[in-house]
Order: C-alpha cells, then sequence, then structure tokens
C-alpha cells in the first residue's frame, strides 16, 4: 500500500493521520462532556429551581393558613387588619411563586399535578373569602369552625398536591442526577476506550510507515547516508550489507549499482592494460548492464575496437611495405586523428607507389639509352675497320 508512496507523502499522513485521531477524539470528548453539561444544567436551571419554587408555594399557603387561623381568632379590629396584610402578602409571595414556577414545568405528568392544584387553590380560596367575611363580622366561632371543617379539608388536599408536586420534581431531580452519573461513566469509558483505540491505531500507523521506510530504504537512514557519500566520493570498495532477500530497496539498487560499476571499472583495467601492451582483443562484459554503466561500457569497448582496428590496418600496410607490395591501403571509413591517420598512410603508399613508377619508368629509358649508345659504337667501330 505504502510502496510507491514518496517518504513525505508517507509522513504527511502518519501526521494527518493523528490529526484527524485528534481532533475526532476531541470533537468525541466534546460532544459527550456536553450531554454531562446538559445533565447538570437540566439539575441547576430545571429541577432544582422547580423544587425550590415549589417549596415557597408550600411556605406561602402554609403562612396564608396561618394568618387566616389567626385573623379568624383576632379579637380587636386593629388585628384583623394586621393580618389582613399578612393575609395579601402571603397572597402576592404565592402568585410571584407560581408565575416562575410555571415557566418551569417540563413534563405532563407535572401540568397536569399543576393544574389539579390550581384548582384547590381555587376551591381554598372561595372558602378563605368566606372566612374572613365572618370574621370582618367578628364572627369568629363561625369563621373557626369553618377554617377547621371544609377548609381544612380543602387545604389538606391542597397540602398534599404541592407535596406531591415537591416529590416529582425530587424524583426528577434525583433521576437527573442518576442519569448525569452513568452518562459520565459511559463518557469516561468511551472517552479511554477511543484514546486506547486511537493509541493502537496510532502505534499500527507509524509501525507501518516506519516499515515502509526501511523497506524503501533497505536499512537506517544513517547507513544509507554514509554509503551514499562514499560512492559520491568514488570509494566502491565497500560491502554493502542488505538485508535477506532484499532487491527492491534503495540500498539494494546502491549495492547492485556498485557491483556493476565494479565489473566496469575491473574490465577497463584489463581492456587498457591490455592496450597499453598492443593486445586489443579484450572488451568489458555487457551482460547484465543497463544506463549509462552499458553505455560506458560499449563506448570503451568501441574505443578499443577502433584503436585495434587502425593500428592493425597501418599494420597491414606497413607490412606489405615491407614486403615491396605499393597496392595495399587503408579502406576502412575512421573519423578524426585516426582518418588522418589513414589518409597520411593511403598517400605515402601512393606516392612510394609513383615514385617507383617514375624510378622504373626512368631505369627503363636509360637502358633503352645505354642500347642505343652500344649500338652506335659498334657501327663506328665496324666502320673505322672496314676504312683500314
Amino acid at each position: 500500500m505504502f510502496k510507491n508512496l514518496k517518504i513525505r507523502t508517507l509522513i504527511s499522513l502518519g501526521f494527518a493521520v493523528v490529526l484527524l485521531m485528534m481532533l475526532g477524539l476531541g470533537l468525541f470528548a466534546s460532544f459527550q462532556m456536553s450531554r454531562v453539561n446538559d445533565a447538570s444544567t437540566e439539575i441547576s436551571t430545571n429541577w432544582l429551581p422547580s423544587v425550590r419554587a415549589v417549596q415557597e408555594l408550600n411556605n406561602s399557603i402554609s403562612d396564608y393558613r396561618t394568618a387566616e387561623v389567626q385573623h379568624a381568632s383576632a379579637t380587636k379590629p386593629e388585628e384583623k387588619l394586621r393580618f389582613d396584610k399578612a393575609l395579601r402578602d402571603n397572597m402576592a409571595t404565592f402568585k410571584k411563586t407560581q408565575a416562575t414556577y410555571v415557566k418551569l414545568i417540563s413534563s405532563p405528568e407535572e401540568h397536569a399535578l399543576y393544574d389539579e392544584m390550581l384548582k384547590t387553590v381555587q376551591a381554598y380560596m372561595a372558602m378563605d373569602e368566606q372566612v374572613q367575611q365572618l370574621s370582618r363580622q367578628m364572627k369568629n366561632e363561625q369563621a373557626l369552625e369553618l377554617v377547621n371543617g371544609e377548609s381544612d379539608k380543602v387545604y389538606a388536599q391542597l397540602s398534599d398536591q404541592l407535596q406531591k408536586l415537591i416529590d416529582l420534581n425530587v424524583k426528577g431531580s434525583d433521576q437527573a442526577s442518576a442519569d448525569g452519573d452513568a452518562l459520565y461513566a459511559s463518557a469516561r469509558l468511551l472517552i479511554f476506550a477511543v484514546i486506547g483505540f486511537s493509541m493502537v491505531f496510532g502505534i499500527v500507523v507509524a509501525v507501518l510507515i516506519v516499515r515502509s521506510l526501511m523497506k524503501q530504504l533497505g536499512g537506517e537512514p544513517a547507513y544509507v547516508a554514509e554509503i551514499t557519500r562514499q560512492v559520491a566520493q568514488g570509494n566502491i570498495d565497500i560491502d554493502v550489507k542488505t538485508r535477506a532477500n532484499d532487491q527492491d530497496s534503495a540500498l539494494a539498487a546502491t549495492k547492485t549499482m556498485i557491483e556493476r560499476l565494479k565489473r566496469v571499472i575491473n574490465g577497463q583495467r584489463v581492456a587498457i592494460a591490455a592496450a597499453n601492451v598492443g593486445d586489443f582483443s579484450k572488451r568489458i562484459d555487457l551482460a547484465g548492464l543497463e544506463g549509462f554503466q552499458k553505455e560506458m561500457g560499449e563506448s570503451l569497448n568501441a574505443l578499443v575496437s577502433t584503436t585495434g582496428d587502425s593500428i592493425n590496418d597501418v599494420v597491414r600496410v606497413m607490412e606489405a611495405l615491407s614486403g615491396g607490395d605499393l597496392t595495399q591501403s587503408i579502406g576502412r571509413e575512421y573519423q578524426g586523428a585516426y582518418g588522418e591517420m589513414k589518409s597520411y598512410v593511403n598517400n605515402t603508399m601512393e606516392k612510394l607507389a609513383h615514385v617507383v613508377t617514375e624510378v622504373n619508368g626512368g631505369a627503363e629509358s636509360i637502358a633503352s639509352a645505354s642500347e642505343e649508345v652500344s649500338a652506335t659504337a659498334q657501327s663506328l667501330s665496324q666502320a673505322s675497320s672496314e676504312q683500314a
């Protein structure tokens, strides 16, 4: 999977995976903590205020009941006026608390209990109106009889309903607290599980990346760098150590390159040493070589071949010349200095042949003249003899 990826891509991929895991862990933890916070917020902003509100309603009704009894028991007008004010104050507190509590109702069950409580309050306040009228008429006995009779039953029912509301909100608060504790425990467990998974996953990714890098390099980066540095400095007499069956890594490729360079260089030494003593038959073995190594070997082989062929041609022509054969020449095509040498040798042979031809022609002319002189001399000698 990671075989053909660049090192930069591998490292970037590793960091990206770690960062994504950290981001995912942070988001997950934030989500879980938000749920825990919601549970605690529900307790602090709903259930507990509801409990306090219902308790204040209960306290207001209880204080109202106390002021009502005191009003019915008072024997002086100024006392009844004072208790009138207490009744008004308690009722004002009740209504204010009621307005606050209505906003905190959070379930159909609680709303149903609240509606029943309102009906009971209305019934109680209707009886309270009768109690106050009797009390203001100084009919205390009748007022107290009503307070301790039907009014007391309605008040008991109202107190019971308020207590049910208190119990409902306390139960809701306890349940929210238990849910919050369970949610916290679950979130804590899940976060630890995600952390554990992230660590294992991160280790696996790190191992895969390291293994991929080591597979591509073939060894420790410092060792690969040292081998490369020595090769760059021209030292190929080194033993490159690779892992078993390693044929694809950079270190294995370097080892193969060094071995082939050694073969090319050794072949060069043999070919050059042989050429230095006049043997141009040695060649570099090109089997298995590729790229610049093959080109280098082919070039050296071509150099040795061209040099050997040109010298052999010169030797052949000079050998013929030494035997008196001036008909030989170099017909192979050469370039540069080899071409110039070919031209000089061929020109020399042509000029020598021309000189020899001229010399031979001159010799024949001299021979012919000599014959003519000899013939003339013989004629003169014969003529002299006859005259004598």
